[in-house]
């Protein structure tokens, strides 16, 4: 801005980018599309059939390693033996692939699939691309609050940020069919009793609902916001926050949905390996996938054959021994569609990790699980189970690879970190707010307040200085000059 000078006064002119510049235009993530290797690709395939085999399983057993699974077909495996089918693959075993091998991404995911032992067990195999050593349980607890008091309508408008909390609590009932639970009033959704029920449920909800609705009961039961420190207040501000994430994974979540790079299904290569198999056919594949499946062959035949007695018993038939076709479901089951399921881990990692941030989760919180209260929970080790839980139902679905739950998840959590900034620095107060990530590090956002103007924030990982997601250097000083 300039002003010219009149009667010989100074001329005054502001440098734009002071102390008092917009919010900063902040990209989106444009995450990188993995690229697993003959090892991966070989895991990611056996573990999304290890989960096909395992949707007949109730809940209560997923931790109980000699449970048999009672699906379709003459073969009973043993939780345990589909383990140990799995842990015969090169992916799976610690000491089958020296250091150096692999690239650093993928180490990085194949040591998600591992406990603190180095080990593979049910439970880093029902993670979903969380840190499973310290999740417990298979499956979250908070899904026995999630309930249903309204039809979805997409597209329904969100209130503004200073809305009063009623109008949130109406936009929550149209946009994801969450609300508050009252009595005699809500329709309560339905309690899955196996894995695959559980999958189903939660791909036919909106990926927001639960989270929704997890806010919403502890804003009832009056579990306080950590981010009040922040000067960030009340309820309506919470949701506000949620749905700026959500709008943000889902834009991004479909744009790499379109992206021409993108992997092929896992359905269409479970065919392919199919066909390469049973007829021989392996040097038209390519030479990833050609590995891939002759180690699948090579290494865990028995894998292979519960898959295809699996199809036997669901009266298929297919002609191609082995069968490993996905999803693993009746020939009148309409399948889901990839892009039905696109953004759901993007939206699940990016509201988990808001929540985990948003709710002080330093103590146990009491929420309203059935007709009589429960015990205590974890919100904070509950959150990534429900996250972990939604990532899962795209392998029961078949629409997404392990590798991609992994990735999605974590593109979630930088987009949720960036909403996370720019509301510690709008509201410009000295505050710290403390979180674990989806891999086990302990995460600080510190807040530095300036005397006008936006405040800055600075992110921590494991109490050292680190930078923030999508940025790959400090940001550079900002200046503010007058002449």
């Amino acid at each position: 801005m300039q002003q010219d000078a009149k009667d010989g006064m100074a001329c005054l002119r502001v440098i734009e980018g002071g102390a008092a510049a917009p919010v900063p235009d902040r990209a989106l993530p444009r995450p990188e599309t993995p690229r697993p290797g003959a090892a991966e690709l070989a895991g990611n395939m056996a573990e999304m059939f290890a989960v096909a085999l395992m949707a007949p399983v109730p809940l209560e057993a997923l931790g109980d390693p000699h449970h048999r699974i009672t699906g379709p077909g003459r073969a009973r495996p043993a939780l345990s033996e589909v383990l140990g089918a799995l842990r015969s693959l090169a992916w799976f075993d610690g000491a089958a692939l020296p250091d150096g091998t692999l690239g650093a991404a993928e180490t990085r995911r194949r040591r998600l699939a591992w406990n603190g032992q180095g080990q593979l067990t049910l439970s880093t195999l029902l993670a979903s691309g969380v840190r499973a050593h310290a999740l417990g349980g298979p499956v979250s607890r908070l899904w026995r609050v999630d309930h249903v008091v309204g039809t979805p309508q997409p597209g329904a408008g969100r209130p503004g940020e200073d809305a009063p909390m009623s109008d949130w609590i109406r936009w929550c009932a149209r946009h994801s069919g969450a609300g508050l639970a009252l009595p005699g009033r809500s329709a309560a959704a339905a309690r899955p009793a196996t894995l695959g029920a559980l999958s189903a449920h939660a791909l036919a909800a909106p990926p927001s609902r639960p989270f929704h609705n997890v806010a919403l009961s502890a804003l009832a039961k009056g579990v306080p916001l950590a981010l009040e420190a922040a000067g960030i207040r009340g309820g309506a501000r919470l949701l506000a926050l949620m749905a700026e994430a959500e709008a943000r994974a889902a834009h991004v979540a479909f744009g790499a949905a379109g992206r021409g790079d993108r992997l092929a299904r896992p359905a269409v290569t479970a065919a392919r390996m199919s066909v390469w198999l049973a007829q021989g056919e392996r040097g038209a594949a390519p030479a990833t996938h050609r590995a891939a499946a002759a180690e699948l062959a090579e290494s865990a035949p028995e894998l292979l054959g519960w898959m295809t007695a699996a199809h036997d018993g669901l009266r298929r038939r297919p002609r191609c021994r082995p069968a490993l076709f996905l999803p693993l479901a009746p020939r009148d089951a309409l399948p889901a569609h990839p892009a039905d399921c696109a953004s759901h881990a993007v939206v699940a990692g990016a509201l988990a990790t808001l929540l985990k941030a948003m709710l002080d989760t330093r103590a146990p919180a009491v929420l309203e699980l059935g007709p009589r209260p429960g015990p205590a929970l974890d919100l904070g080790i509950e959150l990534d189970r429900l996250a972990a839980d939604i990532a899962r139902a795209r392998l029961s679905a078949a629409t997404h690879r392990p590798a991609e739950n992994i990735h999605d998840l974590r593109t979630g959590e930088a987009i949720a970190l960036q909403v996370l900034r720019d509301a510690v620095e709008t509201g410009n107060r000295d505050t710290v707010l403390e979180l674990r990530d989806f891999d086990g590090r302990a995460l600080r956002l510190v807040g530095h307040a300036r005397h006008v103007g936006r405040g800055r924030a600075t992110l921590q990982v494991d109490r050292q200085a680190a930078c923030w997601p999508q940025q790959a250097a400090p940001p550079a000083a900002h200046l503010t000059a007058v002449v």
